[in-house]
């Protein structure tokens, strides 16, 4: 799970109708920052930021033994493993 602060700024948002003029396309960049994708299940949400400068802060929580098998477990590019 990656619990994550993120400046939106400008958001296109978009149903299932909508997707085509988001998937596999950066059209949407030269006016938008960021998509939302407003699933038909009040239970999801799914974002997609155009840079990654927008994320403030986050948080990746793991609970799998494969962290260590892939060197997950490690600090990395000012991410703090078990700051939680």
């Amino acid at each position: 799970m990656i619990c994550a602060e993120i400046d939106m700024k400008k958001v296109l948002v978009v149903t299932e109708d909508e997707l085509y003029k988001v998937s596999n396309s950066d059209a949407w960049w030269s006016e938008y920052d960021s998509v939302y994708y407003r699933h038909e299940s009040e239970n999801l949400d799914e974002f997609c930021i155009k840079d990654p400068a927008q994320i403030l802060r986050m948080v990746m929580i793991v609970n799998d033994d494969r962290i260590h098998k892939y060197g997950l477990d490690t600090e990395f590019e000012g991410i703090c493993c078990g700051c939680i």
